[in-house]
C-alpha cells in the first residue's frame, strides 16, 4: 500500500501480483485475496501508471485465469477513463478503448461506444499526419474500417473521399543505377 508512483515501480508491482495470483490459484490458497489485490491495484494504477493497469486488465482477460464476470465490474469504466485522460497520446487511448471493448465483450454488454471513439482517434491521427500521406492513408483506412463497423455511412463516404485525395497527393520518386 506504500506505492509512491513511478511507472517502473508499478510494473514491478504488477508482475509480482500477477505471479502471486498465479501461484495462489495453482495451490488453491488465498485466491480471492489475490484477486482483490489485483483489482485494487488496477484502480490505484489507473490514475498514474496506465501501462501497469492495462497490463493487469489484459492478464485478467486471458482465458483460463479463473476470473468470473463479477471480477470485471467497473473495469470498462477504468478503461474509458484512461482512454479519455490520454490526451495527446492517441495510440494509448486506442489501446485502452480496445481493452475496454474486450471487457465489455466478456461482460456481454456495451457500456460505451468504443468503436466510435477508436474511429475518432484514428481520424485525429490522420489529420495530424497529413504532411506524410502514406502514414495518413493508414490512419484513414483504420478510421474508415471502424466507422464501417458502426454503420456510419456519412463518415465512411467523407473519409473515402479524403483517402482518394491523400492517395492522389502521394509522390513517389525513382532512383536509377547502371550496373555493368
Amino acid at each position: 500500500d506504500k506505492y509512491d508512483g513511478g511507472e517502473d515501480c508499478s510494473r514491478e508491482i504488477s508482475e509480482v501480483v500477477i505471479n502471486a495470483y498465479s501461484i495462489a490459484r495453482r495451490i488453491n490458497y488465498k485466491v480471492e485475496e489475490s484477486k482483490s489485490e489485483l483489482k485494487r491495484l488496477i484502480q490505484k494504477f489507473s490514475s498514474d501508471a496506465a501501462y501497469s493497469a492495462g497490463n493487469l486488465i489484459q492478464f485478467m482477460l486471458k482465458p483460463r485465469k479463473g476470473f468470473i464476470e463479477d471480477d470485471f465490474d467497473a473495469l470498462e469504466n477504468v478503461c474509458w477513463q484512461m482512454a479519455e485522460s490520454s490526451t495527446n497520446d492517441e495510440h494509448t487511448a486506442i489501446n485502452f478503448l480496445t481493452l475496454g471493448e474486450k471487457v465489455d465483450q466478456r461482460l456481454e454488454r456495451q457500456s460505451h461506444n468504443w468503436i466510435l471513439r477508436i474511429a475518432q482517434h484514428y481520424e485525429v491521427m490522420m489529420k495530424l499526419r497529413e504532411a506524410d500521406p502514406l502514414v495518413a492513408l493508414h490512419f484513414c483506412m483504420e478510421a474508415i474500417g471502424n466507422y464501417k463497423r458502426i454503420c456510419d455511412e456519412e463518415k465512411v463516404e467523407e473519409l473515402e473521399q479524403r483517402y482518394a485525395e491523400l492517395k492522389d497527393s502521394m509522390e513517389f520518386s525513382t532512383s536509377e543505377v547502371d550496373v555493368d
